[in-house]
């Protein structure tokens, strides 16, 4: 899993990372393309590269060799910023991971 950088939990830059992943031989990482969704002209700077290392880090299928593979990394920021947030992971479905973070003690406050 990626991290939420610091830098960008301290500007209050959240977004989406789309990587499409060209799978290599074996199952190892080849090419990746990336666009990033942001309201903040940082996102991508800030959101995209501990993306890309956390592919970097993963292991895919060797029967995916030859594909290209969608991988989305959604960051979300909640509440108001804390010195030491609390951040989660979650995973919506097999194909897409939440990376969320929000002030200690709002956790599941106004959620149902």
């Amino acid at each position: 899993m990626p991290e939420f950088p610091k830098a960008a939990l301290e500007a209050k830059v959240d977004g989406t990372v789309w990587l499409d992943i060209m799978v290599g031989p074996g199952g190892s990482i080849g090419k990746i393309d990336n666009q990033v969704t942001s309201a903040w002209a940082d996102g991508a700077k800030l959101l995209t590269p501990p993306a890309e290392a956390a592919v970097h880090a993963s292991k895919i299928k060797a029967d995916c060799t030859g594909k290209t593979v969608l991988a989305v990394f959604r960051y979300e920021l909640h509440g108001e910023p804390t010195p030491n947030p609390k951040v989660t992971v979650a995973k919506d479905s097999q194909y897409m991971i939440r990376i969320d973070s929000e002030p200690m003690g709002a956790q599941g406050a106004g959620k149902k």
